[in-house]
C-alpha cells in the first residue's frame, strides 16, 4: 500500500475507493456474523486505539493486523480526497457520520479533523449534530478533533459546545455509567478543552466549576483514551522485605498486611507482599 498504491492515488483513487470501502464493510459484516461486532462488543474498533497514523507512543501501539492495513488505506484515501477532491471527501464524511458501524464513524471524525476547507465552527456543529461529543466509541478521534477545532472556533461555537459538555453523557451514552463515572466523563472532557485552549475563559471557568464540584477528581494521564498500557523498568521498593518478615512478630504484622492499601506507585502491591511472605518461608 505505502510503496505503490498510496503514491499513485492520483490515478487510482476512483478505482480503489469502492474496493477499499467495500472490503471494510464486508469485514464488519463478517464480524457481525461471528457475533464479534454487536451492541456490546466491537472487536474491530476496540483493537484500533487510534485512526490517525501514529509514531507509536507507549500508550498507543502501532497497527499491525490485516484489518489495520485496510483501515489505514481507507483513512489515507479519505485524506487524499479531502486535499484533491474535497467535495467528495466531505460527502463520505457526512455519510459515515450517520453510519451504524463504529469504525466508519471514527474515520468520519478523523476526516472532520483533517478537513482544511471546513471551518472550526462547522466541525463542532457537525460533531454535536451527530451526538458524537460523549460517544465512547469515538472518544479518541473526538478529543483530537476538539483539540484542533475548539481553540480556533468563535466564541458562540465554543459556548454551544461547552453547554453540551457540561451536561455530561445522556441517555444511551450514560446507561452503563454510575453517577460518579458520568461526572468524571464530564470533568475529563472539560479538562481536555481547558488544556487545548488555555486562553479560553469559558473553558477555564467550566473546568474550575467541575473541579470544585468534585475536588477528589484528578486529570487522567491520557484523557483521550479509555484505557492504555504503560510500563516502568524501575523495581518497586516497598516497606516490607524478607529480612523484616523474618525478624518480625508475624501475628502482630498480619493486621497491617491485611489492611494494607497502596498509596504511591513505588510502594508494594498486596500481591508483592504475599510474594515476600512466600520467599521468607513463613
Amino acid at each position: 500500500w505505502t510503496s505503490f498504491f498510496l503514491p499513485h492515488l492520483g490515478s487510482l483513487a476512483d478505482k480503489l475507493e469502492p474496493i477499499l470501502i467495500g472490503h471494510l464493510e464486508r469485514a464488519c459484516l463478517l464480524l457481525q456474523a461471528c457475533d464479534r461486532l454487536n451492541a456490546y462488543e466491537d472487536w474491530l474498533s476496540f483493537r484500533r486505539p487510534a485512526i490517525e497514523a501514529v509514531s507509536s507512543p507507549a500508550s498507543v501501539p502501532p497497527p499491525g493486523t490485516a484489518h489495520d492495513l485496510l483501515i489505514d488505506a481507507v483513512r489515507d484515501l479519505l485524506d487524499w480526497l479531502l486535499r484533491h477532491d474535497p467535495e467528495h471527501g466531505r460527502h463520505l464524511i457526512d455519510r459515515w457520520m450517520g453510519s451504524r458501524l463504529n469504525i466508519f464513524r471514527r474515520l468520519a471524525v478523523h476526516g472532520l479533523t483533517e478537513d482544511a476547507g471546513r471551518s472550526p465552527a462547522a466541525k463542532l456543529e457537525c460533531l454535536l449534530a451527530h451526538e458524537g461529543l460523549y460517544a465512547p466509541e469515538l472518544r479518541h478521534e473526538v478529543f483530537f478533533l476538539l483539540r484542533a477545532a475548539y481553540p480556533a472556533a468563535p466564541e458562540e461555537a465554543r459556548k454551544s459546545l461547552l453547554d453540551q459538555a457540561c451536561r455530561g453523557p445522556r441517555e444511551r451514552q450514560a446507561e452503563a455509567l454510575s453517577e460518579a463515572a458520568r461526572r468524571y466523563r464530564c470533568y475529563n472532557l472539560l479538562y481536555w478543552l481547558h488544556e487545548a485552549a488555555p486562553a479560553c475563559t469559558l473553558a477555564a471557568a467550566a473546568f474550575a466549576e467541575a473541579q470544585q464540584a468534585s475536588p477528589a477528581f484528578r486529570p487522567s494521564a491520557h484523557p483521550d483514551l479509555a484505557a492504555w498500557i504503560s510500563s516502568s523498568g524501575e523495581r518497586r521498593r516497598g516497606p516490607l522485605t524478607v529480612e523484616k518478615l523474618i525478624s518480625s512478630d508475624l501475628p502482630a504484622l498480619l493486621p497491617w498486611m491485611l489492611g494494607y492499601s497502596r498509596e504511591e506507585l513505588l510502594k508494594m502491591t498486596p500481591g508483592e507482599i504475599i510474594e515476600e511472605v512466600k520467599r521468607a518461608n513463613l
